[in-house]
Order: C-alpha cells, then sequence, then structure tokens
C-alpha cells in the first residue's frame, strides 16, 4: 500500500507499507493509519492510497496465523451490499465519515479553493 501526499507549493510526501496477503477492510484501514500518523503536519491538497501488486482472488492464500473471520466478515458484507445497495452495511468507525471526509472528488463540477479548507 501507498500514501501519497500534496501540499500547497507543490511539496510531496510518500509512504509504504507492506501488507500481507489480506482481502479485509479493517486490516487496510488500520495500516492506512499508520501511514498516516506520520505525515507531515500541514493540510494535505491531495491525496492518493494505491495498492500494489493486486492479486487476483483464485491466487489468494489464506493466512495461517490471522483470524478467518474478518475475512468472511468483509465477505458477507460485500454480499449484503451487492443485494441491497452501496453502504447498507459498514463498518461502524466509518459511521460519520461523511460529515467527516464529504466527497471531494469533482465527479459533475471542481469545487471552489473555498470548499476545500
Amino acid at each position: 500500500m501507498s500514501l501519497h501526499l500534496r501540499f500547497r507549493g507543490g511539496e510531496d510526501w510518500q509512504a509504504r507499507a507492506r501488507l500481507p496477503d489480506v482481502q479485509d477492510t479493517p486490516h487496510f484501514l488500520q495500516t492506512l493509519d499508520h501511514l498516516w500518523k506520520n505525515h507531515p503536519p500541514q493540510p494535505p491538497m491531495y491525496v492518493a492510497v494505491v495498492f500494489h501488486p493486486l492479486i487476483g482472488a483464485d491466487h489468494h492464500n489464506p493466512s495461517l496465523f490471522d483470524n478467518p473471520k474478518h475475512e468472511r466478515l468483509a465477505h458477507i458484507m460485500d454480499q449484503i451490499n451487492d443485494r441491497h445497495g452501496t453502504h447498507t452495511a459498514y463498518y461502524a468507525s466509518l459511521h460519520d465519515t461523511d460529515e467527516k471526509a464529504p466527497t471531494r472528488i469533482a465527479f459533475n463540477r471542481i469545487p471552489e479553493l473555498s470548499e476545500l479548507e
């Protein structure tokens, strides 16, 4: 997993972490949180999270040491969301994220700079 931040003035910061062969969201979020804690204190203008290399599910080897219930839960949540709509089931820790971090990707319009602060 790679985390790339860009700040005003064009300064870049990057961090990387090696993930075991996992497919569960809590593991990804825990790794991202660890990387995020080390970023410079100024607010970023650009954030990118990249997973690489990706491995197909047919080549995924379950861990002998991690709890398989985490992966099973993620799979069940995916099934619920496929059947009943996106974000029907999600982790409680993500409950207020829409208010804290509203979507700022310019699919419909380019936001004003004042909206990003």
